[in-house]
């Protein structure tokens, strides 16, 4: 009751803050509220915004660090009262899109990630280094690799929401992770204190070369994340926001555990990302996992089982790219 009270009064106040805005068509507003598609739209739109013929609309603190990681406040338009970070953006997202009335400007697609787009963040990158973390900088000539795990539950059979793209054996993950640090390579596990995997991870074991970002990065600040992100020798982990950088830096990304979606699909023509979906057995017959399915099986309650990615397919995987390294 406490929480619906809260929505509907930012609701209200969403309203009002529109109400106020005198000229809507001069702002621009990203209607796909996450991470990744938040950092796409803002880099995509990056130059018809600092070119100030569009103010980009903010209606969160979450939208907010992201846009002032690109823009000045110049730039950003934002109502009276935003959402604080304590509430999650995405419940407003389907109430935003119906008031904004708002048209998609980008699509997932291989045409967004363009060299343009690259040097746009590499700009970003020289003119912000002094703001970057001592601790972070120390990595600039060092040869590490990213991680990022999605956990929430052990049950592999749980494939509603955001589990189905979870890894729900953490086993092979620590294995992975000690296959990587007896290649005398230093870890990284990105990832805050929110992230259950991260705290499981840290209390698991100790290493001299396994670090954890929200220990490097005081204020686990976007910049930080663009460097280690520029620098890193290659990424590993769950198809996830998380590796937005590091598709436009065009790094090796090795992505399991997920499944096959509109936006994900594009994978197949990059030769630099790896990605193993999860299998699922239902009504006898083995197929990679897709949205068409996750939505057929959940909708009509078929029997399935859920095969999540060996850790023998993902270490073959892992020795193809520690052969570019060593090269």
């Amino acid at each position: 009751m406490i929480k619906a009270l809260i929505y509907n009064i930012f609701r209200i106040f969403i309203i009002l803050s529109l109400c106020l805005i005198k000229k809507k068509s001069k702002l621009i507003y990203n209607k796909n509220i996450s991470f990744g598609e938040s950092f796409i739209f803002n880099l995509l739109n990056y130059d018809l915004i600092i070119n100030n013929k569009k103010k980009l609309l903010i209606f969160s603190s979450f939208e907010k660090k992201i846009a002032q990681f690109f823009f000045d406040k110049d730039h950003i338009y934002k109502p009276f009262i935003i959402i604080p970070k304590f509430l999650p953006i995405y419940p407003f997202n389907k109430f935003l899109k119906k008031k904004l009335n708002a048209k998609k400007i980008f699509q997932i697609n291989d045409k967004i990630f363009q060299k343009k787009h690259t040097l746009v963040l590499d700009n970003i990158l020289r003119k912000r280094f002094e703001q970057i973390s001592s601790s972070i900088k120390f990595f600039q000539k060092k040869k590490f690799i990213l991680i990022f795990i999605k956990y929430y539950n052990k049950n592999p059979s749980d494939i509603s929401g955001s589990q189905s793209r979870q890894t729900s054996n953490l086993t092979k993950v620590f294995l992975i992770i000690k296959f990587i640090l007896k290649n005398k390579l230093k870890v990284i596990v990105m990832g805050s204190e929110a992230d259950k995997s991260v705290n499981i991870i840290e209390n698991h074991f100790k290493n001299k070369n396994l670090f954890f970002f929200k220990n490097l990065s005081e204020n686990q600040s976007l910049i930080d994340q663009l460097f280690l992100h520029k620098y890193c020798q290659f990424g590993i982990g769950s198809d996830s926001g998380a590796w937005t950088m590091s598709f436009f830096f065009k790094k090796k990304l090795i992505l399991f555990d997920s499944f096959f979606n509109f936006a994900n699909v594009i994978y197949k023509k990059y030769k630099n990302i790896i990605f193993m979906p999860k299998k699922i057995t239902y009504e006898q017959k083995t197929f990679y996992l897709s949205d068409k399915i996750l939505s057929r099986i959940l909708k009509k309650k078929i029997a399935y089982t859920i095969h999540e990615v060996s850790f023998d397919e993902i270490i073959n995987s892992i020795n193809k790219c520690l052969r570019n390294i060593k090269k």
